[in-house]
């Protein structure tokens, strides 16, 4: 890939959540052009604009937003989720379910976005160990933390190889 290439980005990250502000800050760091948008709460109305925007990907971290799929079909090269669970929690609540499951271990996922929710193909999973003393203030810090790593790793990579690092995930 051309490293003078400025690919565009529209980053879907959450208001006033530091994890979301690195994110922002790396993506840049690392040469994206970036437009971020910022959700608040659940159900929220996407901003207006975000229809005319154009960018080769779309990444979400911690959004609440649901992306549909006429916006997701605007990004030239792929859309991606950070999702804070792995692929046997989709959705909401995954943490709840892994402690009251008494699951040994938790994870973290980067998948492709289609039109359903956290229904895209998987590109990538980060499991950790749950500790019997964790909660789910304990487990929610973890998760956030290693979400935030794959997000640094995986976009570094994303950056450095282009579609050829997702064709190899």
């Amino acid at each position: 890939m051309n490293s003078q290439t400025i690919e565009r980005v529209i980053f879907f990250g959450r208001m006033n959540d530091s994890y979301s502000e690195k994110c922002l800050h790396h993506l840049r760091t690392i040469g994206f052009d970036v437009k971020p948008v910022w959700s608040k709460e659940r159900g929220e109305k996407l901003p207006n604009e975000v229809m005319s925007y154009s960018c080769e990907y779309i990444i979400c971290f911690r959004s609440y937003f649901i992306v549909p799929e006429s916006i997701l079909n605007s990004a030239k090269k792929a859309c991606i989720n950070f999702h804070p669970g792995p692929p046997e929690y989709p959705g909401s609540g995954g943490i709840n379910f892994s402690l009251y499951n008494g699951d040994s271990k938790f994870g973290v996922t980067a998948h492709l976005m289609d039109e359903k929710v956290d229904n895209g193909s998987i590109l990538d999973i980060h499991y950790f160990p749950i500790e019997k003393s964790d909660n789910i203030s304990s487990l929610l810090r973890k998760t956030h933390n290693e979400l935030y790593n794959l997000f640094i790793e995986f976009t570094a990579n994303l950056k450095n190889e282009g579609l050829t690092y997702l064709e190899n995930k």
